[in-house]
């Protein structure tokens, strides 16, 4: 294992702090190590995502692709009680 010193900006140490202290992780080198883990998944996911993407079937995006998605998402959040953002 080999060491790294950083600095963080103070917000980011309070965080730190607070994720140990409340016993969500036993150490800040316990914290940052699964923050790091967390990110090589998701990289991992976000490039699974692209190949399946890259291999499925071409759809041309047009406005009006864009506007039937948007009336879908409406439909589907329609009754749950979801506040619809200013436009």
């Amino acid at each position: 294992m080999s060491t790294l010193t950083i600095d963080l900006p103070e917000d980011a140490q309070a965080q730190v702090e607070a994720r140990v202290s409340v016993g969500a992780y036993d150490t800040a080198n316990a914290y940052i190590v699964e923050l790091i883990r967390r990110d090589r998944e998701s990289d991992s996911r976000l490039k699974q995502l692209l190949t399946e993407g890259i291999k499925g079937p071409f759809e041309r995006v047009t406005d009006e692709w864009w506007a039937s998605l948007d009336a879908e998402v409406d439909g589907q959040c329609s009754g749950n009680n979801i506040n619809e953002p200013a436009r």
